[in-house]
C-alpha cells in the first residue's frame, strides 16, 4: 500500500514538474521574443483571442494585433536587456506571476523599469511549448533614470 502511494505521488509530482517546466519555457521565450524584435513569433505565442495589456493599459487582443503591438513598442522604447527578477509563482498550473527588470531607451533617454507581469496561459497541443497566452497584464513597480 505504501509503495502504491509512493509511486502515485511520484507520477503527480513529475506530470506537475513537466507543465511547470513548459509554461516557464513559454514565459521565457515571450522574453526573449521581445528582446529580439521577433514580432511574428511573439504573436503567436497566443490564442487567437488572447490578450495582453500595453504600458498604458490598452489591450490588444489576438496574434496579429499582438505583433504589432510588439512592433511598435520595440521600435519605440528600443529594448536593451529585459529580465526576470523571481522565480515565477503559480497560482495553479496555468496562472503565474513573475517580477521583472527592464532597460528601455524611448526618445533616447535611457531608463530602468522594475514591476510585475501576470501570465494567464491555456493548455494547447500544437503550441511548441504545450500552452499559450490567453493574457499577459503588467504593472510597473518603479522606473529610474539611471
Amino acid at each position: 500500500m505504501v509503495m502504491r502511494f509512493v509511486i502515485v505521488a511520484l507520477a503527480l509530482a513529475a506530470l506537475f514538474a513537466a507543465a511547470s517546466a513548459t509554461t516557464d519555457s513559454l514565459m521565457i521565450e515571450y522574453k526573449e521574443l521581445l528582446l529580439s524584435g521577433e514580432c511574428e513569433q511573439f504573436g503567436s505565442l497566443w490564442t487567437d483571442d488572447g490578450v495582453i495589456y500595453g504600458p498604458q493599459g490598452n489591450a490588444f487582443t489576438g496574434p496579429a494585433t499582438i505583433a504589432t503591438f510588439c512592433s511598435q513598442y520595440t521600435s519605440f522604447a528600443k529594448l536593451g536587456a529585459y529580465s526576470y527578477q523571481s522565480e515565477f509563482i503559480y497560482n495553479g498550473e496555468t496562472r503565474a506571476l513573475a517580477k521583472y527588470l527592464v532597460s528601455i531607451s524611448p526618445a533616447g533617454k535611457e531608463l530602468i523599469a522594475t514591476g510585475y507581469n501576470t501570465y494567464s496561459m491555456i493548455a494547447n497541443a500544437t503550441a511548441p511549448h504545450g500552452f499559450l497566452f490567453t493574457e499577459v497584464t503588467g504593472f510597473g513597480e518603479n522606473i529610474a533614470y539611471p
